[in-house]
């Protein structure tokens, strides 16, 4: 779902879909409070990208998941993605597991609070693999796992 690109950019990939993200905002913080607020209060995971000149939203419910394009209006246009909240929960997990000290400098590279944002990561992950991993979630939207 997301890759540290280096120097303050991420690719997002949320099935056939890609673009960029900028540091403007925190993506793997951004990204893990969505989906923890999903699980927490079953509500679609809402995360608005940046992109330096445009901006596009994701909107991941337990069925689908959506990007809506912003760059000259509200809404330029849509693109329904082949995935979910449940899917991209997990590939979300793995891609921050994967790489998590470079996610914990995304924003900042201040040494000062380089631990203390690879705290919060950690947390964060921590607080949705439980959720994901949950016997409720599983029973309670049918999933497979």
């Amino acid at each position: 779902m997301i890759k540290n690109d280096g120097y303050g950019w991420a690719t997002v990939s949320i099935g056939g879909f890609q673009d960029t993200a900028s540091y403007i905002t925190d993506v793997p913080i951004d990204c893990l409070n969505a989906f923890i607020n999903a699980f927490r209060y079953q509500l679609p995971a809402c995360v608005q990208f940046d992109a330096e000149g445009y901006t596009y939203i994701l909107i991941a419910t337990w069925d689908e998941a959506l990007v809506c394009m912003q760059k000259e209006s509200a809404c330029d246009y849509t693109v329904r993605c082949s995935t979910n909240l449940y899917l991209l929960a997990n590939e979300l997990i793995r891609d921050i597991e994967d790489n998590e000290y470079s996610w914990s400098m995304f924003c900042d590279c201040d040494s000062d609070n380089i631990e203390n944002d690879a705290a919060k990561i950690v947390d964060k992950l921590d607080e949705l693999r439980s959720y994901v991993r949950s016997k409720d979630t599983v029973n309670s939207y049918h999933i497979k796992q």
